[in-house]
């Protein structure tokens, strides 16, 4: 039943012969293909970033969409993908915000501009790499320098989309401590409306961290958040837990935002139930 419902969703391709040796990557399990998938609703189209993995030196940003009426229907007619970065270039974790800003699509590519209080953000007006930055412009965080910023000493990367907020958009993140190096924690940005690439408040203490078993695992240490909503008032957050289990934490969205202003210090609670109820 699973393949007969697969062919409707995709073509069948060859079965995939990665140029490196897998054993030196099996982080979660894995070797390759398509990973961390993001959406955000924009107009009338639901648009889908996700990294392309094919090995440490071929790592890419893709996107593609589909109506969201085609989606409710169950009318799998996704749109064939583009690069949004380019090739040669280590890039992960580049997400959209979920409306255009002065007509244009706005991308989130880095979190480290060695300004603590801005972040990269580029607009553009198709989602292909044409507009998209390269090189020393949106650098592999990977290269760069460890730096102190509030809690942590490395970012890692986004987690879900920003989430449009009235104190602004709501940017959750992953970094390390550098006095507990081998675990993610998620922190959380305020982005102003209006100019997201400025910084308004960062969150000074992690708003989650690994410390159930069930982040622990597997691959031990690990919290990847990849989709929030907001639901009644209150912030469902989506993640990974060890790179095995799926999780959810959740916080009244008021008591996030108005600690951040206040520079406070507040945790997600947990709840592996993903009901809403």
């Amino acid at each position: 039943k699973n393949s007969e419902e697969m062919k409707k969703h995709w073509p069948y391709t060859s079965p995939a012969r990665p140029a490196y040796d897998t054993a030196l990557y099996a982080s979660g399990g894995g070797w390759g293909g398509c990973e961390d998938p993001r959406a955000v609703l924009i107009e009338e189209d639901i648009y889908m970033t996700f990294n392309v993995f094919n090995g440490w030196d071929s790592m890419r940003v893709a996107v593609t969409s589909i109506k969201e009426e085609n989606l409710l229907n169950k009318k799998w007619f996704w749109h064939n993908f583009s690069y949004l970065s380019h090739p040669g270039d280590r890039q992960k974790n580049w997400v959209l915000f979920p409306e255009k800003i002065n007509g244009k699509f706005v991308i989130f590519h880095n979190l480290d501009k060695g300004d603590p209080t801005r972040v990269g953000v580029t607009y553009v007006h198709k989602l292909d790499a044409s507009e998209t930055p390269s090189g020393k412009d949106a650098p592999d965080p990977q290269t760069l320098p460890d730096h102190m910023v509030a809690w942590h000493s490395r970012t890692r990367s986004a987690a879900a989309p920003p989430i449009k907020t009235k104190e602004g958009w709501l940017l959750l993140y992953h970094a390390m401590d550098k006095d507990d190096p081998d675990r993610y924690k998620l922190g959380a940005l305020l982005l102003d409306l209006k100019n997201p690439e400025k910084v308004l408040y960062r969150a000074q203490r992690p708003i989650l961290e690994p410390d159930a078993w069930y982040e622990n695992d597997w691959k031990p240490g690990i919290i990847y958040a990849s989709g929030a909503v907001v639901k009644n008032g209150r912030l469902f957050v989506y993640y990974g837990g060890g790179d095995k289990h799926i999780a959810m934490a959740s916080i009244k969205l008021d008591d996030l935002t108005d600690s951040m202003k206040k520079n406070g210090a507040v945790k997600l609670e947990k709840n592996k139930s993903l009901s809403f109820e």
